[in-house]
């Protein structure tokens, strides 16, 4: 069975390090980028299931990355994670098209649980799909024999 990939994508690397062990230690299969050009060579070489996201970094933030990242046909989940955490910042990043949202410093059991709910929620939309699929295409081969 495969394992469920996330992308961790923070410029402090302590935090990236210790994060990446974690959910290695949960059964997550985890590559780290320091930076959003990182992040987009890692997405071009493999398909991540999620990306955990810092907003404040240097260059591009994680809130234009987000945004970015919410145009593309096909994404991986999304949680921002940031130490400022308003509510008016909240709903920004919910409306550049993340999933979630934690506020530095987290516990790694709501981490971990959030992002089972997440990649949860998609397998079974996912699977939904793949039925109706199969369903429609026992339904084709009626009209075609």
């Amino acid at each position: 069975m495969l394992k469920p990939t996330i992308l961790i994508v923070d410029d402090d690397k302590g935090i990236s390090f210790l994060l990446k062990n974690y959910l290695e230690g949960h059964g997550f299969s985890v590559e780290c980028a320091c930076d959003g050009q990182e992040m987009d060579q890692k997405l071009d070489q493999y398909p991540f299931d999620l990306i955990l996201l810092d907003w404040m970094m240097q260059g591009e933030d994680g809130l234009a990355i987000c945004q970015r990242l919410s145009q593309a046909k096909q994404r991986p989940a999304i949680i921002m994670m940031t130490a400022n955490g308003s509510e008016n910042q909240q709903l920004l990043v919910l409306n550049a098209g993340a999933d979630d949202f934690l506020l530095k410093p987290f516990n790694t059991g709501v981490l971990l649980q959030r992002i089972n709910a997440l990649l949860n929620s998609r397998a079974g939309f996912c699977l939904k799909l793949f039925r109706s699929l199969i369903k429609y295409c026992y339904s084709l081969q009626k009209y075609t024999l």
